[in-house]
Order: structure tokens, then C-alpha cells, then sequence
């Protein structure tokens, strides 16, 4: 039995991405929804259907595609660190993987983080109590986070 792949993107038999649904994560606009928030893509069209197949249909191949675009766009090749939001342990166990932790790994291969750790010493924020927030790690003054 054959068993054939289909773009992330567009659902049509193929590579991971196809050419047009790469060409449209290119020419999807960044976003910056407040200051010193961005965005590298757009949450709809092909982004969307990108980004749902990481999380949901365990296409982890994914998150390098979406990290290159998150450190071109996103600002990321200009932090310190890179940390992320973890998932929830029930959405751990269910998919088998934390999504955030692959990008945010992948991000910090590929930023050019000033901190010669980062790379290798990325950690997940904090969830405090109540309050819903995560929190980074300190790392000093002055420092830049990518989450």
C-alpha cells in the first residue's frame, strides 16, 4: 500500500507545502497588534490550515517552515531568548507533543540570540496562579524575549 502526502496548506496531494501555499506564506502580511508585539503571520487562509495541521494533525515537519518565517518576520532574530507558553499537559498527552516548544526551539536555532545560551538553554514561561499570564525568564535588564 502507498501512502501519499498532502500540503498543510492547501490539502492537495504533495509535499508538505506546495509551491503556491509557500508562496502564500511569503506574501501573508506581519503583523504588530500592539507595540513591541508581532505577528509573522496572519491567524486565516493558509496560514490557519498551517498551523492547525502542526497542532492537530501531527505534522511537526511544520514547525521549521513556520520557525524560518517566525525569525524573518516576527522580529525574533533580534532577542536575547526564546521561551514559550507552554501547552497543557492534557493537550501534551493527547498530541504527544507541545507545538509551542517546537517552534520556540526551531525560533532559537535560527534567531541570532545575543545570549551564547539561549540557544541551548531555552525554558518554558511560568503560568502564575489566577492570573492567566505567562511569565518569562529574568534575564536582566534590558533583555529581549521572543515567546
Amino acid at each position: 500500500m502507498l501512502f501519499t502526502s498532502h500540503c498543510a496548506g492547501c490539502n492537495e496531494p504533495g509535499p508538505l507545502l506546495c509551491h503556491r501555499c509557500r508562496f502564500s506564506l511569503a506574501a501573508a502580511p506581519s503583523q504588530a497588534p500592539a507595540p513591541g508585539v508581532h505577528a509573522a503571520l496572519p491567524f486565516d487562509g493558509v496560514a490557519r490550515q498551517v498551523v492547525l495541521s502542526l497542532k492537530y494533525r501531527n505534522r511537526r515537519r511544520l514547525a521549521r517552515h513556520l520557525a524560518r518565517l517566525m525569525v524573518r518576520r516576527g522580529g525574533i532574530g533580534r532577542v536575547d531568548v526564546v521561551t514559550w507558553a507552554p501547552t497543557s499537559a492534557r493537550h501534551v498527552r493527547a498530541r504527544g507533543f507541545d507545538q509551542a516548544e517546537l517552534l520556540a526551539k526551531a525560533d532559537a536555532k535560527g534567531a541570532d540570540a545575543k545570549d551564547k545560551d539561549a540557544k541551548a538553554k531555552i525554558k518554558p514561561a511560568r503560568r502564575p496562579s489566577r492570573a492567566g499570564l505567562f511569565i518569562g525568564e529574568d534575564r536582566g535588564p534590558g533583555k529581549r524575549t521572543g515567546v
